[in-house]
């Protein structure tokens, strides 16, 4: 497994990069949501649970089926936020509903969004993004899987 990567260390660098989106993922009950919550506490981070989100807005929740990764990134950029990061918990449903096509902007987003937020999204584990890398100018990988942070 190698080294555990220190998560507030990592973000506090990530947050210094031209592309400071990542995504955290791993399997069902292993902590993803406790991660996100500590993880937007500790560096007084927004912290936003999608599915409660969608639940909560009628105008939001008729959309869930064609809700696109362009309307996700406009859907988050009209979050009113003065800070740095915003982390976004419960996007499965979200996912579960795109091709591949639409996984591929997604991880684009992450990829190459030069934002002045970062994005932390945290993901169930998926066949997607398991042997995706995409890294920041040190060479980390901003696909983290839940077991290798700390």
């Amino acid at each position: 497994m190698g080294e555990k990567i220190k998560i507030i260390d990592f973000v506090n660098n990530q947050l210094k990069e031209r592309y400071k989106s990542f995504v955290v993922f791993g399997p069902a009950m292993s902590g993803k949501s406790k991660l996100a919550r500590k993880l937007a506490e500790k560096t007084e981070s927004l912290y936003i649970d999608l599915l409660a989100d969608f639940l909560s807005k009628p105008e939001l929740s008729g959309s869930i089926d064609t809700f696109e990764p362009q309307d996700l990134k406009k859907y988050l950029r009209n979050i009113p936020f003065g800070g740095k990061l915003i982390v976004i918990d419960n996007i499965d449903f979200l996912i579960n509903t795109w091709n591949d096509l639409n996984k591929e902007h997604f991880l684009n987003f992450i990829e190459r969004d030069e934002f002045r937020i970062g994005y932390c999204f945290i993901l169930q584990a998926a066949k997607f993004l398991r042997d995706r890398r995409i890294e920041n100018s040190i060479g980390q990988n901003r696909v983290l899987n839940i077991y290798n942070v700390e």
